[in-house]
């Protein structure tokens, strides 16, 4: 019984011993379980806390302040904005967006704001700073970007900036940014990462491993933390398969997409002019939390499976007091794949001979291989209040 005990014992050992071992990643190029690589990446912002803004200059030779800026200008935060500001402890990101809300021709408030960091250092860098600056209206928040202390569909917009490659599982920080965003709500990223260019990868390899360590240890007495910071840029994932693991937590996997075109993220907004008539295109996933803004959408005519949810939607939107009487442009996209719908058909599967009530059309159109898409747009023009009739 007792030599039993003791092999159930030392069999545990073992499967911890195997489980632990299928639980690795990378510190920088040393190789560490998961566990390890939390406390180490905790241990080494709490060390380079009060040199933040030196780290970052010393990595990208200052550079970082004008990408910040750009960063922030494609946000392009408006009053109201709920943004969650992940691993932005010493409010860089944060400061710049409520800055560009005073500054704006029209200054705006902003909703809710806050910022969430796993490191306690980093967060009272930033809280002293926000004093000092007069930013009372921040939420500082210590969490973990892989588990989130904040409800589903709250925040508008996320943005985290070289914060991303020092989670230690990325897939699951990037599935609660999509959790705790509203429909619509935008991911921004900005983070190192490969450097393509052979001649700028040459120059950039050397600096950074034999200068940046230098100055880490010079300025800060930290030459592992600013070693390790160098090291993790090697190890993020290059641009296409971050794109991927995007699109897998969710932002972009909403539904079907052309060969070579981009799949929607979340919704998408473009503008065309043509005279004195501008259009705006709006580009909105699938998934049924974005069905309440169908009210301009096109119909996936290569995917028939989808049809119906198509069509129950467009003839509830038309019955909404709102819309009485508005023009209906029906576009049946894909044309260019083997299944795809025709005209005719569309008409049929979408019940549009039903719709008495308003002028009605229907194309069917290719958006990657710009079939009939002028037509399309020559319609809009000439439906618009500009372009003649209503």
């Amino acid at each position: 019984m007792f030599a039993l005990r003791r092999l159930l014992k030392e069999s545990k050992k073992f499967c911890r011993f195997v489980h632990n071992e299928g639980k690795q990643t990378h510190f920088g190029f040393e190789k560490v379980t998961e566990e390890e690589k939390t406390k180490k990446v905790y241990d080494v912002f709490r060390n380079v806390a009060a040199n933040y803004d030196l780290m970052n200059d010393a990595m990208s030779f200052g550079i970082h302040r004008v990408w910040k800026d750009i960063f922030v200008e494609r946000l392009g935060p408006t009053n109201g904005i709920d943004l969650l500001d992940v691993a932005g402890g010493t409010g860089d990101i944060t400061f710049r967006v409520l800055r560009y809300l005073r500054n704006s021709n029209t200054p705006s408030l902003p909703g809710r704001i806050t910022v969430c960091d796993i490191n306690k250092s980093m967060l009272k860098v930033g809280e002293e700073r926000a004093l000092k600056a007069g930013y009372l209206e921040v939420e500082w928040v210590e969490g973990n970007a892989e588990k989130l202390p904040f409800e589903d569909n709250i925040y508008s917009a996320y943005t985290i900036a070289f914060g991303i490659r020092n989670v230690t599982r990325i897939d699951e920080a990037l599935k609660e940014a999509y959790r705790v965003l509203k429909p619509g709500g935008r991911f921004m990223c900005l983070e190192f990462s490969l450097v393509e260019n052979e001649v700028l990868r040459w120059f950039y390899d050397r600096y950074s491993f034999q200068m940046i360590p230098v100055i880490g240890q010079v300025v800060a007495g930290d030459w592992k933390s600013y070693q390790y910071l160098v090291e993790s840029i090697r190890q993020f994932p290059a641009q296409d398969d971050f794109k991927l693991m995007i699109e897998d937590a969710g932002f972009v996997n909403s539904g079907q997409f052309s060969q070579d075109m981009i799949p929607t993220v979340g919704f998408n907004m473009r503008k065309i002019t043509k005279g004195n008539v501008t259009i705006k295109v709006w580009d909105i996933g699938g998934q049924p939390r974005f069905r309440s803004m169908w009210e301009r959408y096109m119909v996936d005519a290569a995917d028939p499976d989808k049809l119906e949810a198509s069509r129950n939607e467009l003839h509830n939107l038309l019955d909404k007091p709102q819309l009485m009487g508005i023009p209906v442009l029906v576009l049946g996209n894909k044309r260019d794949l083997p299944n795809a719908l025709d005209e005719k058909e569309l008409i049929d599967r979408m019940n549009l001979c039903a719709i008495q009530d308003r002028e009605i059309c229907c194309y069917s159109i290719s958006c990657k291989n710009k079939d009939n898409i002028d037509i399309t747009l020559q319609w809009l023009i000439n439906h618009s209040k500009s372009g003649g009739s209503r």
